[in-house]
């Protein structure tokens, strides 16, 4: 499995929801009004509006599927700007056993 994050300005919020649901992904988390600072400088979550803003944004795909979805995002990157970065996780869920044990 791969998790791919993402920093993009708040504006673009609508742009890269579309794209994951383009390449089919259906879950994620987002992380609102982030703070940090980088090769733009320094990024404030008490900026006026949304021009300014950024989010964070995490989900997870199969590797197979990986190339197609970092296309889209090298490109929304190239035309909006933003950050993104893709490692290896170890998707850990609760599996039927484990419900069954919960409930003994």
């Amino acid at each position: 499995m791969k998790k791919i994050e993402i920093i993009f300005e708040t504006i673009y919020l609508n742009r890269l929801l579309d794209l994951f649901s383009e390449k089919g992904i259906l879950g994620y988390t987002l992380i609102r009004d982030i703070e940090g600072k980088g090769s733009t400088g320094m990024k404030s979550s008490d900026q006026i509006g949304d021009i300014f803003r950024s989010n964070y944004i995490f989900t997870i795909c199969e590797e197979e599927k990986l190339d197609s979805i970092i296309e889209g995002i090298r490109d929304f990157i190239k035309r909006y700007g933003g950050k993104c970065m893709v490692t290896d996780v170890l998707l850990i869920t609760p599996t039927v056993t484990d419900q069954n044990l919960k409930n003994e």
